[in-house]
């Protein structure tokens, strides 16, 4: 990808999910292309998917 850095030093970016499972679902995937990927308050996908965080490691196999 152009202008994003996908190397395995790049720098930490963190996304607020504003209590929105949807934000921390779409930006969760950002993590499977760019390393260093943090989504702050992950539990707010626990009323609407609550394995979420374990099916989407699956993908990283």
């Amino acid at each position: 990808m152009v202008g994003i850095d996908c190397s395995p030093s790049a720098a930490r970016v963190e996304f607020d999910t504003y209590d929105d499972h949807r934000m921390a679902m779409s930006l969760a995937l950002i993590g499977l292309r760019r390393p260093n990927v943090y989504i702050r308050d992950p539990g707010c996908v626990r009323k609407t998917y609550p394995t979420f965080w374990r099916d989407l490691a699956k993908l990283y196999g």
